[in-house]
């Protein structure tokens, strides 16, 4: 059976209700969709984390929280993990990881 993405269906992720104009404290766009890009675990101080990576469809714009590019612990990250993971640190691409 192919998955959703190798079908290259578009999935998508919604934030909780409220007028697209405004932000929770950690950056989402409330009343908004988000595309789902991919669902990753990453493994970080002996842990694993569930993390899932989102795109804001407006290109700018993204989470601030535990996880997001703005977060400082990926500087204890090893490269080859982000790499492997595919973390990109460019803040406000619209490109962000979230916990879940």
């Amino acid at each position: 059976m192919q998955t959703a993405s190798q079908l290259h269906y578009p999935m998508l992720v919604a934030s909780r209700s409220g007028k697209d104009t405004d932000k929770s404290k950690t950056g989402v766009v409330l009343g908004h969709a988000y595309t789902l890009i991919k669902v990753v675990t990453l493994h970080f101080n002996g842990q694993k984390h569930r993390l899932v990576q989102l795109r804001n469809p407006w290109g700018e714009g993204e989470f601030k929280g535990k996880w997001s590019d703005y977060d400082p612990t990926w500087a204890q990250v090893d490269p080859a993990e982000k790499k492997r993971i595919g973390f990109d640190s460019n803040k406000n691409d619209g490109i962000f990881f979230i916990t879940y």
